[in-house]
């Protein structure tokens, strides 16, 4: 990959270490132009990309914040000093997009930047089986409900665009979307059958639900 990578930049900009983000020419990105837009931490990104209602992690993907807590409650000394490599990479993750000049990854519905990250910690939360543990179980099963009425709240109203000069899109936009049948209508109930957008609003809803009732026979069995 890096040698890909390397070879893209040499090719254009005639340098194996200069990517072309450095000689961006929109006024939005000119921050670019300098430490490829990354500056020292600050505060309010590193609570926006977590704990605020803006962009965070923890609000618009809940499980992972159980997942995270539940990392830390079953580590050890020893895990810290051997088997702990997301423990140490996520202040350094957090440090780095903390820095970065648009945080908040534009209008996304989340936090863009740590999409891989969170890879990682539902992977690692996994591995632990938070969901058979007997302290952990309800809560787990409590912020995935949360975490998919969210997620599929902003597919059918937004469509995961989210107007960057709203500081709290999930009561401002989405939710209110959602209560008074304001769906995108991209959909094909809508497009290829003209059927009315709520249709094909809470129909997607209908089908998630059936579906996940089927692979969870399907796995039962």
């Amino acid at each position: 990959g890096l040698v890909l990578i390397g070879l893209h930049n040499w090719i254009i900009t005639g340098n194996l270490l200069t990517m072309p983000y450095k000689y961006q020419i929109q006024s939005t990105f000119l921050a670019m132009r300098e430490n490829y837009g990354v500056r020292f931490p600050k505060l309010d990104a590193i609570w926006g990309l977590t704990l605020g209602t803006y962009r965070g992690l923890f609000v618009f993907a809940p499980v992972t914040l159980v997942f995270f807590a539940c990392y830390l409650k079953n580590l050890s000394v020893k895990k810290l000093t051997s088997d702990c490599w997301l423990f140490w990479l996520t202040p350094c993750i957090l440090l780095f997009f903390g820095g970065y000049f648009i945080w908040w990854g534009g209008s996304t519905y989340g936090p863009r930047h740590l999409t891989p990250f969170v890879v990682l910690w539902i992977f690692e939360g996994m591995k632990l089986q938070v969901w058979k543990q007997k302290n952990w179980k309800w809560a787990f099963y409590s912020a995935v409900g949360i975490g998919i009425l969210l997620t599929l709240s902003a597919k059918v109203t937004t469509g995961y665009i989210v107007d960057q000069n709203t500081p709290y899109p999930i009561t401002q936009m989405i939710l209110p979307q959602l209560l008074r049948a304001d769906f995108r209508g991209f959909d094909v109930p809508t497009l290829i059958l003209g059927l009315p957008t709520w249709v094909g609003g809470y129909g997607f809803f209908v089908l998630f639900a059936l579906a996940t009732l089927v692979l969870r026979r399907s796995y039962a069995r």
